[in-house]
C-alpha cells in the first residue's frame, strides 16, 4: 500500500508494476477506471488478481469463529443434558448454571415471596454454585475437543494461512513503514485539531 504522494512519485513503469501486484492490472486500465467510473469491456472480474485478490479468497476469521462457535454452544447443550444435576442441601435440583440463574430470578421478581425466604434460598442454591461451575467447564471443554475434531481440516487450513500471512507481515519492511507514516499522519492530523484557534470554544 502507498499513499497518494508516493504513487505521484513513481515512474510510469513503476505505477504499472505496483498495480500489476496490487490488482493483477495495468496502470493504464486503473486509469481508465478511474477517469471514468466504467469497468474495461469485458472485464468484471477487474481488480480481483494481485495481492487483493489472494487476500480475498482467504476464509474470512469472522465466518468461520461463528461456525465454530455455534457449533460449541451446541455441542455444549448436548454435555450438560447428560450431566448430573446439583440438589442442594434443601432439594432444589439445578441442572446448570443457567437453571440455577432462573431460579434465583425467580424468586428474586415475585414480590410475594419475603425477604428472610429469598436470602435462605439464596443461601441454599448457591451451595451448587461450585459444583455446577466445575460441570459447566468441563462441558465446555469436551464440547470444544469434539467440535475442534468435526472441523479439524478447517481450522487448521485457517491456522496455515492466517500464520503465513502475520509472518510475510512481519517481514516485510515497506508495509511496516507504511503503517507508521499512516500513524504519524493520524497523529498529525490530531494534533492539528487540537491546536487550530477555531476548534477552541
Amino acid at each position: 500500500m502507498r499513499t497518494n504522494s508516493d504513487i505521484d512519485s513513481l515512474s510510469p513503469q513503476q505505477l504499472n508494476g505496483y498495480y500489476l501486484t496490487l490488482y493483477g492490472e495495468t496502470a493504464d486500465d486503473v486509469a481508465y477506471v478511474d477517469s471514468t467510473g466504467f469497468l474495461p469491456t469485458g472485464r468484471n472480474d477487474f481488480a480481483q488478481g494481485g495481492c487483493f485478490g489472494a487476500a480475498a479468497a482467504l476464509p474470512h476469521l469472522g465466518t468461520t469463529m461463528s461456525i465454530i462457535s455455534n457449533d460449541v454452544q451446541s455441542e455444549k447443550a448436548i454435555e450438560m443434558a447428560s450431566a448430573a444435576p446439583c440438589v442442594t442441601p434443601n432439594g432444589v435440583k439445578l441442572a446448570g448454571l443457567a437453571e440455577l440463574e432462573l431460579a434465583f430470578i425467580d424468586v428474586y421478581d415475585d414480590p410475594s415471596i419475603s425477604d428472610q425466604f429469598k436470602k435462605a434460598f439464596e443461601s441454599d442454591v448457591f451451595a451448587c454454585w461450585d459444583d455446577l461451575e466445575r460441570e459447566n467447564a468441563a462441558a465446555s471443554a469436551r464440547a470444544k475437543v469434539t467440535v475442534f475434531n468435526r472441523h479439524k481440516k478447517l481450522l487448521e487450513n485457517h491456522a496455515e494461512r492466517y500464520g503465513l500471512i502475520e509472518s510475510k507481515i512481519s517481514e516485510d519492511d515497506e508495509f511496516k513503514e507504511y503503517l507508521r507514516n499512516t500513524v504519524t499522519e493520524l497523529d498529525q492530523s490530531w494534533n492539528d485539531i487540537d491546536t487550530n484557534p477555531a476548534n477552541s470554544g
